[in-house]
């Protein structure tokens, strides 16, 4: 089974599990200051509320930061009654080549949950004698993010950025060390900013894949080295600098315009490939 390039934003997960600002559980935590973490609360007292973040453990904060506490919900199953039927099969992004049988499956990372496509990819995915991906993600590590995603010595965010923005990026991030923060390029902080707008316990359909087929015991190979993929994600933003910037001031100043870009895409992949 091979996999088409994508995006890219799978890292965009993977820059945010190792810097560790935001998270995708069920429990909320929405601040006075408009900043919003999500994670589960392991515990709650008078003073302080406990939420356990992945990626990063324990985050704690002074309940008088909170503005409000969004406790989800247990799911409930839903049997179909017969009027509604069972779900209706999508022609997903996945293509038979023919020949030596092999299998391209084209993902979206972080906005839908590969488990809830029907019929599911993985089907193909555990009858397959090999799992091509991007990159091999257990070779991503601090030290490759720091040399592609932070500024050289000398170089900061706040140097990059007017400075009304900056000071919107630090109200965003209100518990990201300072000192950090000026050290990450805009592409970068791009990636962790966007993760916000991921459906509540999404994960990258390439982490997923990657996870299955190691549980399969199904041999892994590589397009690229992490090295590669991140010098070309670095690349690509040095191109056009500004460009980065001014989506990184629209995902700021219009937020809700960038998550209605987020949910037409999504939206447009689960129609998937008539």
């Amino acid at each position: 089974m091979q996999q088409t390039a994508g995006s890219k934003v799978l890292w965009a997960l993977l820059i945010f599990f190792l810097f560790t600002f935001q998270s995708s559980f069920g429990d909320k935590i929405i601040l006075k200051n408009g900043s919003t973490f999500e994670g589960k609360i392991i515990k709650e007292t008078d003073r302080v509320v406990i939420l356990k973040i992945s990626g990063m453990g324990k985050m704690t904060f002074q309940k008088s930061q909170i503005s409000q506490i969004l406790r989800e919900k247990p799911s409930e199953k839903k049997e179909p009654t017969k009027k509604e039927g069972k779900a209706k099969k999508v022609p997903l992004f996945l293509w038979k080549v023919k020949g030596k049988e092999a299998y391209l499956f084209g993902t979206i990372h972080g906005y839908v949950n590969i488990y809830a496509l029907s019929p599911t990819p993985l089907e193909k995915l555990k009858s397959s004698l090999y799992v091509i991906l991007e990159t091999d993600l257990k070779k991503i590590d601090r030290a490759l993010i720091q040399k592609y995603g932070f500024f050289p010595k000398g170089e900061s965010l706040d140097q990059k950025l007017p400075k009304d923005l900056w000071e919107k990026v630090k109200k965003a991030l209100p518990n990201a060390p300072k000192d950090r923060l000026k050290k990450i390029k805009p592409w970068v902080l791009n990636f962790i900013l966007g993760t916000k707008y991921h459906p509540s316990g999404s994960v990258a359909m390439d982490a997923t894949l990657y996870n299955e087929a190691l549980k399969a015991k199904i041999t892994l190979e590589f397009l690229e080295t992490p090295d590669e993929q991140f010098q070309m994600l670095d690349k690509v933003h040095q191109v056009n600098p500004q460009k980065t910037i001014d989506e990184l001031q629209e995902m700021l100043d219009q937020p809700s315009k960038y998550k209605k870009k987020v949910q037409t895409l999504a939206k447009l992949y689960k129609k998937g490939d008539p």
